[in-house]
């Protein structure tokens, strides 16, 4: 590392001194380590990130033991030719009150051998990014657990996730971010102890790294481009916006319809980035969606390879399907109704949020008080297709709404929209008469209680299980007059979101609830 000009060591430790003394005023807690600050009226309470672990030869089971994830959760990444292989560790990130100071950490837990010590531990297996909060002596037994707080960062950005990454010998700015796929200028915004010059690291620095989803980066590295190079890019991006303007507008064409928003708000809908026509058949090209459907994560989901999901991550996709579906309804300059609403056309990206898939069975309804269509047969999935469809072959935005009432019956309780009868295993039962018989009882909550999803492990606020499950109720209301606007479900589930993040913040990562998945090795 270069060797930087008195003046400006001076300069740097000037800064450096401050952001210890500011540490310090908080606790005295640091282990070399600035915990990466948030706020209880922050947007991102909890979010995705990772930890990079420095190889010290241990084997994946056991780093996935140090860090109480699961083996799956461990990625390996090659840092140079002296540490061919390191780790990336995959974790829920949530933010915490520490003695009146809110940060972001994940919480681990060590079983204290003879011989450790907290420092020890902290570089031997944690890569030095733990931080101290007052009560690890006290709690450093050994054969006891014991807790250790490790750093980590949530951003606005969802094409970005952030990487608590220890420098390492002969480290720059720019060796960072080409291994972890990041923009330099990014990695100086999030750290505050950084002056101009990138050489302003050392060995040991915790710092946090906004990494790029996509691993695409425009970065120059330095180099300028030629003209030459910048009339291409130029003229290609132009051709694309062209060839994309064009699609759309063949895409409308042949539907025959002329709206004037596309079906993908805020991130809720699969986007359609085109088709491939051939002589014979039209392809329909949509984005790929990492994590599969709901319906894989939700029924059986150790079966397969998935983990199951928190409270708070079945909230958050109750909230976002909500979003989509209320999208269609009203904020279109047509209605639409998707007739096909169910957990395998919920789909998952890599932070587990929903968006909804398949508008096959879609059709436009007129904006109207009588927007009632008369389907020629009935179309949908059996245990989502509400009584008048069947009745009456008749379809409004309130066919959508019973369809989603389902989906959240799924959510709280862990069962399909249709299933084999305990009592009578030729018989098929429907979900929904499991809701109605719940709000039949005396004691409905005691009633829902007995049919929450077990692989919650008893891990959620009932409160706001009870709550959903009466937005299930409603929504599957035999008269179609009965059942809410997505727009009033969208405001209800916002709230019971907003307290199930509150709920699982106050655990204090005391819990098996993280804010994505339930680990079953925690």
């Amino acid at each position: 590392m270069e060797m930087a000009p008195l003046n400006q060591k001076f300069h740097f430790f000037s800064i450096l001194f401050t952001t210890f003394f500011y540490t310090n005023v908080l606790s005295d807690n640091t282990i070399g380590v600035y915990p990466f600050p948030c706020s209880t009226s922050h947007h991102t309470q909890t979010c995705n990130s990772s930890l990079y672990h420095i190889s010290k030869g241990h084997q994946i089971e056991e780093i996935a033991t140090f860090y109480s994830v699961n083996p799956s959760n461990i990625k390996p990444i090659v840092h140079d030719n002296q540490h061919p292989k390191d780790y990336l560790v995959s974790v829920p990130c949530t933010c915490k009150d520490i003695k009146g100071t809110q940060v972001y950490l994940y919480d681990t837990n060590y079983l204290v051998k003879e011989g450790d010590t907290v420092g020890n531990v902290a570089s031997e297996f944690y890569s030095g990014q733990a931080v101290k909060i007052g009560e690890e002596k006290q709690q450093f037994t050994v054969g006891k657990m014991t807790t250790f707080h490790l750093v980590c960062g949530c951003v606005e950005k969802k094409s970005q996730e952030v990487v608590t990454y220890t420098v390492q010998d002969h480290d720059t700015l720019s060796d960072i971010e080409n291994l972890l796929s990041a923009y330099e200028s990014e990695i100086q915004k999030l750290n505050k102890n950084f002056t101009k010059s990138p050489n302003f690291i050392d060995v040991g620095w915790v710092l946090f790294v906004p990494m790029e989803l996509n691993g695409l980066r425009a970065q120059q590295q330095g180099k300028r481009l030629s003209l030459a190079a910048i009339i291409g890019i130029v003229s290609a991006v132009g051709f694309l916006l062209v060839a994309t303007f064009t699609i759309f507008l063949l895409i409308r064409y042949r539907k025959g319809k002329n709206t004037e928003e596309d079906l993908n708000p805020n991130g809720k809908k699969v986007e359609l980035l085109g088709y491939a026509s051939g002589s014979e058949h039209l392809c329909l090209v949509y984005e790929f969606v990492r994590n599969g459907s709901l319906n894989d994560h939700l029924h059986d989901p150790l079966l397969k390879g998935n983990q199951p999901l928190s409270w708070t991550a079945r909230a958050q996709i109750a909230l976002d399907t909500a979003r989509g579906i209320e999208y269609i309804h009203d904020h279109t300059k047509t209605r639409y109704v998707h007739r096909d609403i169910k957990t395998s056309n919920i789909l998952l990206d890599q932070g587990l949020r929903a968006r909804v898939a398949d508008f096959g069975l879609a059709r436009l309804v007129e904006r109207s008080n009588e927007e009632d269509i008369i389907a020629t047969r009935v179309v949908g999935t059996p245990g989502y297709i509400p009584p008048e469809s069947v009745r009456e072959l008749q379809m409004t935005s309130k066919t959508d709404v019973y369809a989603f009432g389902v989906v959240v019956a799924e959510l709280v309780t862990g069962q399909r929209a249709i299933f084999h009868d305990n009592r009578e295993p030729k018989r098929m039962k429907s979900l929904i008469s499991v809701i109605y018989a719940i709000f039949k009882e005396e004691d409905p909550e005691a009633a829902l209680e007995a049919q929450i999803d077990g692989n919650m492990k008893g891990s959620y606020p009932m409160e706001e299980v009870y709550k959903m499950a009466k937005i299930a109720w409603g929504c599957a209301s035999e008269d179609p007059v009965n059942r809410p606007e997505m727009k009033d479900i969208v405001q209800t589930l916002s709230q019971i979101l907003m307290s199930s993040v509150e709920w699982e913040a106050s655990l204090g990562g005391k819990s098996q609830v993280f804010s994505g998945l339930l680990m079953s090795g925690r």
